[in-house]
């Protein structure tokens, strides 16, 4: 059984009326809460988030369609712009109600489930930095001194950087020597990253199906032009299958560097190499081909790009 409804034990009695879904038992098609106002709020912040995760899937699902049916470029990029607004208003949506919560129960549901939803590469999202949910956490521990369940998380989340500043701060990679690999071009010529020494890279694995990856497109075609003059470029890694799609898709989100592939999808040689498990991922190398950070999605790229070039 999936859960159907969600509470905050905050009183004494939570009313719950549950109208069941009648084509799948197993889901609720409503529920209505009362005696509780953090409940309220609860459903309230669910309910928003779903609608809007709704039109980022509906525009997902669009975008498919329109590249399928090869629609002209404006069109397409008007799609990807308003997926991306509505991942950006989503987020900032998000840490609002949490600053606006005063109930730790509340804010600890609301910090899980968007982080749970921004950390699968599937959705599209873009996770709360500790920065953030460090304060978040800050406020709710102001709001409410003798709660130690906030504190125990914030001490979680420095311990968990602590580590990964010991391995070399930020990720799998940071600190290290980017592994070297070599794939054939988009005009089947091989080109080999340490090639590209140098320079500062952003070793970009995507591909053309992958929903999360074309939406995130824009912000990549934005830091590439912003930074292309400033000894920085992008080498493009993809795994695809089919040569034509990889080809369309480089065409029609503009991807204006460096393509490599050896069209194996999920059986790409680079997989084993890198050990990451969901795109869209990146790796940035500085011109002496160590990796200075991973995982840049939305306005971090622009940032750490900014911080290191500018």
């Amino acid at each position: 059984m999936y859960p159907i409804a969600a509470v905050v034990n905050d009183v004494a009695a939570v009313k719950l009326k549950i109208t069941m879904n009648k084509e799948n038992p197993e889901y609720a098609e409503k529920y209505e809460v009362t005696g509780s106002s953090a409940s309220q709020l609860m459903q309230e912040f669910t309910t928003n988030f779903n609608n809007k995760m709704k039109f980022i899937f509906d525009k997902a699902g669009a975008l498919d369609s329109l590249q399928k049916a090869i629609a002209p470029d404006s069109i397409i990029n008007e799609t990807h712009q308003a997926m991306a607004k509505q991942s950006t208003e989503l987020k900032e949506y998000a840490k609002a109600e949490m600053n606006k919560s005063n109930n730790v129960a509340l804010t600890m549901f609301m910090l899980g489930y968007y982080q749970s939803t921004a950390n699968n590469p599937g959705f599209g999202l873009e996770p709360l930095g500790n920065d953030q949910v460090n304060a978040i956490i800050d406020k709710a521990i102001k709001d409410n001194p003798d709660h130690t369940g906030m504190a125990q998380l914030k001490q979680a989340i420095a311990a968990q950087s602590s580590g990964a500043a010991a391995q070399g701060g930020g990720g799998m990679w940071v600190g290290k020597q980017a592994p070297d690999f070599t794939l054939p071009d988009v005009n089947g010529k091989p080109l080999t990253l340490s090639s590209l020494k140098g320079k500062y890279v952003l070793v970009d694995f995507w591909a053309s199906w992958c929903k999360p990856c074309r939406m995130e497109n824009p912000n990549v075609v934005a830091a590439f032009n912003k930074f292309k003059n400033k000894n920085f470029t992008i080498l493009g890694v993809s795994l695809d299958e089919d040569r034509e799609s990889w080809l369309s898709a480089i065409k029609k989100d503009q991807l204006l560097w460096q393509h490599v592939s050896d069209l194996k999808q999920w059986e790409s040689m680079v997989l084993p190499i890198y050990q990451f498990d969901g795109i869209p991922y990146n790796v940035l190398v500085d011109p002496q081909g160590k990796v200075i950070a991973e995982s840049l999605r939305g306005p971090a790229l622009e940032a750490k790009l900014a911080e290191v070039l500018n």
